[in-house]
């Protein structure tokens, strides 16, 4: 380095290196990925109220393929995983006695997990989840009209949220034209991988379903056995308040 070759003499003047702006990326990525690991612990412990089925579900994000592999890359879908679980497990906070207070404080979180990539939009559907789970059986319009305010409160927070992740989208054309340019590049990609046959309205949903099964095999029949098994014991009663984030959003 700079500072060792100025220690041992051959550099009259110690100078630092500049910052390598991809490396940081990576090396701030590979920390995301242990937080992503840390918040699947807490997820998994408020869901199963166990400390043995939290380790097991962090030993596992821990060790997943995809998740070590783009632990190691400068891009965007690290921060999607951190936002994504940091907002399922303030939603896993919610959802169980939902309060006005846990409910804005998760949808803040979930406006700033959708600035992050724009892809986890269908996780909109908790906040509604939420409200359905406090309307009141015995006087359901009653409560409708009373929690309708609260609807209003987190749509602003979740906004809120958002413009602050995404500072540019106040101004309105030039978001949406970035939008546009980014869909062209996503589903252009489509073009140059399946050539004339992009058209066979078939051929993308087959090749689709093949990338799919080609992921699934980082697993195992092993895991997905297990998985398997996790899915029946996610309805039992005790865990089906948690359908939505257990089963549903996955």
């Amino acid at each position: 380095t700079h500072q060792w070759a100025f220690w041992q003499g051959s550099l009259d003047v110690r100078t630092d290196p500049k910052v390598d702006d991809l490396l940081l990326a990576r090396h701030f990525n590979a920390f995301l990925g242990g937080l992503v690991v840390l918040v699947v612990f807490l997820l998994a412990r408020r869901i199963s109220a166990s400390n043995t089925t939290a380790l097991c579900a962090a030993a596992l994000m821990g060790f997943a393929p995809h998740q070590v592999e783009h632990g190691h890359y400068a891009e965007t879908d690290m921060a999607l995983m951190f936002m994504y679980t940091l907002a399922l497990l303030a939603w896993a906070r919610a959802l169980p006695r939902p309060t006005l207070g846990s409910m804005a404080l998760a949808s803040l979180i979930t406006g700033v997990a959708i600035g992050t990539k724009y892809t986890i939009v269908f996780i909109l559907i908790l906040p509604l989840f939420a409200l359905a789970l406090r309307v009141e059986r015995t006087r359901p319009w009653a409560s409708v009209g009373r929690y309708g305010t609260e609807l209003l409160l987190c749509i602003g927070l979740i906004l809120a949220g958002f413009l602050w992740a995404n500072p540019g989208a106040l101004d309105v054309d030039w978001f949406l034209s970035q939008l546009q340019s980014g869909a062209r590049r996503t589903f252009g990609e489509r073009v140059s991988l399946l050539g004339p046959d992009r058209h066979v309205w078939w051929i993308p949903i087959v090749n689709n379903l093949r990338v799919v099964g080609l992921d699934m095999k980082t697993l195992g029949p092993g895991w997905m056995l297990l998985a398997a098994a996790g899915a029946v014991l996610a309805l039992r009663p005790a865990y089906r308040r948690f359908a939505l984030i257990t089963l549903g959003i996955p």
